[in-house]
């Protein structure tokens, strides 16, 4: 197993390394880092083919470590941070950097404990304090992010990505005005991040603001060609079309409460953590208008079967409609005992994609054997479907158990070539094993 596990490492280092053989490195190629990142790799990597001190190999594979989150690729960051920690010894940078690349795959229940770790260990980094906002916020702890997001803020008024998490446990916890204040915030300190205008139109669309809503999605299309906003950009413009007219015979001095133009959509309100799980539904409301127009005594009479989308429904109808009031011989009254359903339906490319992200998503909040059943089912659909496989191989490894993990990785490697994912994963639940050996096992 030994023989097996440097053998992977060393073919993904040569793979890198290729076309560089000879060209000599120093430590400032590996080291600064000024150096892009793709040099970067390979200068480090060319450097720890023959490096045989320990606290050099350390650092160079910290600096690739850092290259590779740079360059998105977060599993072989996070195999070259494990091999750093085999050196070093565990520490608060270690838990650090293992937690940023576990968040930014979005395991978040399994970064979160790392976090924890390093910010007990006298880590008390804006940055680090803004990664555990980020990991309660995307498990819909929105409470909890926003007390840390204040400590990162308060450590670094101009952190963008601070405002950004803020913005949107704002908008999830329906605080709509907040979260649009924040994004205008981010989007001022941080003007060409596609992710923030769309997250902002998002907003701007849960205020009946669709002008300022496309704006902002088509902006957020231009910065990023690749972000799907069409589905996004159809939905306002289907939203926009006139609300309609009162009845023509409509008697002036009686009628019932009625919607002002577009405020009844809830759209905007629909949790994204809902979304990505497939929770659909419709929450039946009751609630009461009074002679000023405003909703009142707003409750829940039938449960949609999920939490979260009644709390929305109730938040939305609550903090977001608006009524023209009932009027009784040409006076305003209140108007009692209204009802209404508000469904939420997700918007869904197709079924593999709904089931990879509600997988990802279920992984993302630590229940490891729903996410395994969603890669079950689309294994037995489709058995060529390498990604399934380094999905269930992934969460696998996250519960322990290596061997398993190590064959869904290879039959993703065999499915799909050079799928530099599943080979640097293999490494994790590889060196894992090798790990559990007792001292002096001959290795299995």
């Amino acid at each position: 197993m030994r023989r097996c596990a440097v053998f992977v490492l060393a073919s993904a280092l040569a793979a890198l390394s290729q076309g560089a053989a000879a060209r000599s490195y120093t430590d400032r190629d590996c080291l600064s880092e000024t150096t892009p990142s793709v040099q970067r790799i390979e200068a480090c990597s060319t450097l720890l083919t023959t490096e045989t001190d320990d606290t050099k190999r350390a650092l160079y594979l910290d600096a690739r470590s850092g290259a590779y989150f740079k360059n998105n690729s977060f599993v072989r960051s996070l195999a070259d941070t494990d091999r750093v920690r085999e050196i070093t010894g565990d520490n608060a940078t270690v838990r650090y950097h293992i937690a940023i690349n576990y968040e930014q795959l979005e395991y978040y229940a399994r970064a979160e404990p790392e976090i924890e770790a390093a910010i007990r260990m006298g880590m008390h980094s804006a940055e680090a304090y803004a990664v555990r906002a980020t990991i309660y916020a995307r498990q819909a702890r929105f409470g909890d992010a926003l007390q840390d997001l204040e400590l990162a803020i308060l450590g670094k008024p101009d952190f963008a990505g601070a405002y950004e998490v803020r913005a949107f446990a704002n908008l999830q916890s329906g605080e709509i005005e907040r979260a649009l204040a924040d994004y205008d915030k981010a989007i001022a300190l941080h003007p060409h991040q596609a992710d923030l205008y769309y997250y902002r139109g998002r907003t701007h669309l849960a205020l009946d603001q669709y002008d300022a809503a496309i704006r902002d999605l088509e902006e957020a299309a231009q910065l990023d060609p690749s972000h799907p906003v069409d589905e996004d950009l159809a939905e306002v413009r289907a939203d926009m079309q006139e609300a309609p007219p009162p009845p023509a015979n409509r008697d002036p001095k009686n009628y019932p409460a009625r919607a002002v133009g577009h405020t009844h959509n809830c759209d905007g309100y629909y949790p994204f953590l809902s979304n990505a799980l497939g929770e659909e539904g419709g929450s039946f409301v009751h609630y009461d208008v009074l002679a000023s127009g405003a909703i009142v005594n707003v409750g829940l009479d039938r449960s949609s079967g999920y939490e979260q989308l009644d709390r929305a429904a109730v938040i939305c109808v609550s903090r977001h409609w608006r009524d023209e009031p009932a009027v009784s011989n040409g006076v305003p009254v209140d108007s009692l005992h209204h009802r209404a359903v508000i469904e939420f339906s997700a918007r869904h490319k197709n079924e593999r994609d709904a089931q990879l992200r509600r997988g990802l998503t279920l992984a993302g909040l630590g229940r490891y054997d729903e996410a395994i059943a969603q890669y079950d089912a689309l294994i037995l659909a489709k058995p060529e479907d390498a990604e399934s496989y380094f999905r269930r191989g992934l969460v696998k490894y996250i519960q322990g158990q290596f061997d398993a993990a190590i064959r869904d990785l290879d039959q993703a490697i065999r499915l799909k070539r050079n799928y530099e994912d599943a080979i640097a994963a293999r490494e994790l639940a590889e060196h894992a094993v090798v790990g559990r050996l007792p001292t002096g096992g001959k290795g299995i």
